[in-house]
């Protein structure tokens, strides 16, 4: 067995980790035995599911539990490398102006039920997506047409190739399939598409199983890892709690897990009693928690010596030792991204600097005046737990707390009423990009009255941002500047990065993740193949 450390995967291997965002596989020596068919295949994996899927519909992939299974039966145009359009299901796209481009697909294109998929079929795929309201992300589509048989023609109100990851929703995150399978199938309960697997069974709150999809269209040769059909039954067990998830381990009931009880890791690491059967895995997510201050004009917090004073308050070190399962933050994105910097982990600013005497000489600076300062954060425990350490560091520096709790969809309304909060402690993720994280906490076209999600007015922050997030403009001066611009302001200050920590059998050699991370089955590789 080979303990995989956090720094064995994030400075290990840079490749390694791009590897596993974009879908490729990461090469992690193994020791077990595992039973491969005469088609090379793994007979069966099983594989611990915290939540229940509930419905495969062809929208809302990231929904929880959906999300593990959504990207083996579905297939987009596209899928998204970094920055880059890679084909999937088209063959190519090329420019007719700046704003209309055409895409071709592979003209042998079937789906699990053998139907060609063709052009219309694209279209009205399309139009599923757009008329369910799960139109995410579709602010420059104007439009697509049928040019052939296997071409589509789409229309934007902008260039789309000049900012980064404008087309991630709408070209690698719709799903295709033909519209006689829609129109015959539930797809809430028996989606229908073109991927390598299909859904054989599911019982609500206890398993989905997929099966390997044997009229798979795609050619070997031309398959990505992460589209590939390594296993021949792959089944979701529900388990709910941790401590289950965990025993279901330790039985061989599952043999994958991402969510286990934390006070049991020790017995399967290195001299734990399970440790010759299992391997732990340790890596970055995706996801930040911030702490962002409401910027709103003559609010308590429209004020940066105040916003300087409570984030250098803050030691992001003690609040992850605090809560199990985090590293600190050290930028509005993780050490997974193309654009992130590892320099960013030594400069002195308050995200890195716990100075609660420079927080005081902030606080003495400013204008606050004794006022209660509304925190409102998610009722989950790890918010809360978080929420309450921030509440007694910032007691240390003299400022008062009062921290609400709320379910999330109470937070988001919350986040959009400027009269009813100060500080909130919530958080962003991408599937790629450091700087789509700044679009969700910077982006100043958010909110109707133009200004970001947290009212922030700054012309300079907005076009650093607009610079940042084109093709051209993506380069680590650019990106330096605006650090800075969002930093020395105190707009924002991220506080923590959950660590993806996973145990699985050592009958996986090379582990597959999507680009969500979300562990493929599909895509990995296992003993004897």
């Amino acid at each position: 067995m080979r303990e995989i450390t956090r720094r064995d995967f994030l400075k290990g291997s840079s490749a390694g980790i791009i590897a596993g965002a974009l879908g490729l596989s990461l090469g992690i020596p193994m020791t077990a035995g595992a039973e491969i068919l005469d088609n090379g295949r793994l007979d069966s994996i099983v594989i611990g599911m915290s939540s229940d899927p509930q419905e495969f519909s062809p929208w809302n992939p990231n929904q929880s539990g959906k999300n593990l299974v959504w990207h083996q039966v579905y297939e987009c145009l596209f899928d998204m490398d970094g920055a880059e359009y890679v084909p999937v299901l088209a063959k190519g796209y090329t420019a007719v102006d700046e704003t209309t481009y055409d895409v071709e697909i592979y003209d042998y294109i079937v789906d699990a039920d053998g139907n060609a998929i063709t052009a219309d079929d694209i279209i009205y795929s399309y139009q599923v997506l757009i008329d369910s309201g799960y139109g995410l992300k579709y602010d420059i589509f104007e439009g697509i047409e049928k040019v052939d048989d296997y071409t589509v023609r789409f229309t934007f109100s902008t260039d789309p190739m000049v900012a980064i990851g404008s087309l991630e929703f709408i070209w690698a995150g719709t799903a295709i399939f033909s519209q006689a399978s829609y129109e015959s199938h539930n797809f809430a309960t028996e989606p229908v598409a073109t991927g390598p697997y299909v859904i054989s069974q599911y019982q609500s709150g206890s398993k989905v199983i997929l099966e390997a999809n044997d009229n798979y269209w795609q050619t070997d040769d031309l398959t990505r890892q992460s589209h590939k059909r390594n296993v021949q039954t792959i089944e979701y067990d529900i388990i709910a709690e941790a401590a289950s998830q965990t025993v279901a381990l330790t039985t061989g009931a599952i043999q994958y897990s991402d969510y286990f009880d934390s006070s049991s890791l020790s017995e399967f690491e290195e001299g734990g009693q399970y440790a010759d059967d299992f391997t732990v895995s340790y890596s970055d997510s995706n996801m930040v928690y911030y702490l962002e201050s409401n910027c709103v004009a003559g609010g308590v917090m429209d004020d940066v010596n105040l916003r300087l004073a409570i984030y250098y308050a803050l030691d992001n070190t003690q609040i992850c030792a605090a809560v199990t399962g985090f590293n600190p933050a050290y930028d509005l994105g993780t050490s997974i991204f193309a654009d992130y910097e590892e320099k960013w982990e030594s400069e002195e600013n308050y995200i890195t600097t716990y100075d609660l005497d420079l927080a005081k000489e902030y606080l003495a600076a400013s204008s606050y005046n004794g006022e209660t300062l509304r925190l409102y954060t998610s009722s989950d425990e790890d918010f809360k737990n978080m929420a309450t350490i921030i509440t007694a560091l910032l007691g240390q520096l003299g400022v008062t707390v009062s921290m609400q709790a709320v379910d999330n969809t109470t937070l988001q309304t919350t986040q959009y009423d400027n009269d009813a909060w100060d500080l909130m402690l919530t958080y962003c993720a991408s599937g790629g990009f450091c700087i789509s994280l700044s679009q969700v906490i910077l982006d100043n076209t958010i909110n109707d009255d133009g200004l970001t999600i947290n009212n922030v007015d700054d012309a300079t922050l907005q076009e650093l941002y607009e610079l940042c997030n084109t093709m051209e403009g993506n380069t680590t001066e650019n990106m330096d500047a605006l650090r800075a611009q969002w930093i020395d302001n105190g707009y924002v200050c991220p506080i923590a990065v959950p660590v993806n920590t996973t145990i699985y059998s050592n009958t996986l050699v090379e582990v597959c993740y999507d680009n969500n991370l979300n562990y493929v089955p599909g895509g990995s590789t296992y003993e004897g193949q």
